[in-house]
């Protein structure tokens, strides 16, 4: 039962799957298998994305897994420029599907290109870079990836390909993470953060966002947090499973393993709003929302890593309780701001090499409220 509702709402979505690729790259994914004792992996990608850009666009060259014990496979070669921002309302970017030997894999590495392909992006442009943003004036930067990660995205998920079975791996590319806004140097950063999910989460959240004339709200940002109050770092005591941004009718598809979340629903100049969900494996859970207007403050500040190189970022997020209300990636030298509904925050600020802090910022309506981070 759960392989027939994941399979069938992933027969639906791949006839939008390449909306968000602008064209010119091909499956290259077949590949010879020792024997007869194989199975089927589909391989496809979603976003949980940032609602401060017009448009993220990466380019996916390749990917490839190892068996445990054995070799690394080629799975696909699409060579596909994507948005990531339209990866919503349950829309996933096709990447590939391949025969692989039956057993158990433990690493996925995803290569990232140098060159986009010969599509047009939403400004009816060609693309200017393989990897890039479209800020909200319209403006393309590039992002620069660290390099680190020249050799490939390593995405640690294991999975088992069963014999004469499909096993449907699901790429969650949360770009609101994934993007560093530019330091002093002035350069933009990629620094990808990549979740997995399998068949077997296959546990679906759905839903509509209006506000209050029941009217839908467009580009609500829907996240599914965990919160562990005994994690060692706080950094970890929020996590976020999952996300998606709503569609122009206010609908959202979160894809997620089966547990229990706090489900939170933001949207621009709206007071949040979250309730805690259970989500039982092979279900469809329907979780709308309903936002009303919220008399808002904002916190700006410059955030600075001693000693850090340009690659050096900082991490934001922005807490209320058990909740993540924002976040942001900022390089290092440069400068952040953020608009909040009134109220008391902790903002949680950490980087590589240090200690993550904790800041208690009080957010009044109409006023600015400066708090500078420096590790």
């Amino acid at each position: 039962m759960r392989h027939n509702l994941f399979k069938s709402l992933l027969f639906a979505g791949m006839m939008l799957f390449f909306s968000a690729c602008g064209g010119g790259g091909s499956d290259k994914s077949e590949i010879k298998v020792e024997n007869d004792n194989s199975g089927t992996m589909t391989l496809s990608m979603v976003d949980a994305p940032a609602d401060d850009y017009s448009a993220v666009y990466v380019t996916v060259k390749s990917v490839r897994v190892h068996k445990k014990g054995g070799r690394w496979h080629h799975v696909c070669s699409p060579h596909a420029t994507c948005n990531l921002l339209e990866l919503v309302g349950g829309l996933r970017q096709h990447l590939g599907i391949v025969d692989l030997d039956e057993g158990r894999y433990n690493q996925l590495r995803l290569i990232l290109g140098e060159t986009p392909d010969d599509g047009i992006n939403i400004l009816s442009e060609s693309h200017p870079h393989a990897n890039y943003i479209i800020t909200t004036a319209n403006e393309s930067h590039e992002l620069k990836v660290p390099s680190g990660f020249k050799s490939g995205i390593k995405v640690i998920h294991g999975f088992r390909i069963n014999e004469k079975e499909t096993t449907d791996l699901v790429l969650d590319f949360d770009a609101s993470k994934s993007v560093v806004k530019a330091g002093n140097s002035g350069k933009w950063l990629l620094k990808p953060v990549i979740r997995v999910l399998t068949e077997n989460d296959a546990a679906i959240i759905s839903g509509r966002i209006d506000d209050a004339s029941g009217g839908a709200i467009e580009k609500a940002l829907i996240t599914a947090q965990h919160f562990d109050p005994d994690a060692p770092d706080p950094r970890d005591e929020v996590k976020i499973v999952a996300g998606s941004l709503s569609n122009s009718d206010g609908e959202y598809t979160l894809f997620v393993q089966p547990g229990t979340y706090n489900l939170v629903a933001i949207a621009d100049g709206m007071e949040p709003k979250h309730r805690q969900v259970e989500v039982l494996p092979d279900a469809v859970l329907q979780e709308d929302f309903t936002l009303v207007f919220a008399d808002e403050g904002s916190i700006t500040g410059e955030v600075t890593v001693t000693g850090g190189s340009w690659e050096q970022y900082i991490g934001l997020s922005f807490r209320q309780g058990e909740i993540e209300v924002d976040s942001l990636s900022v390089a290092n030298d440069g400068q952040y701001a953020v608009d909040l509904d009134e109220g008391t925050y902790t903002v949680v600020a950490f980087t590589f090499g240090w200690s993550t802090q904790e800041h208690t910022v009080t957010v009044t309506a109409g006023q600015t409220t400066t708090l500078d981070i420096t590790f």
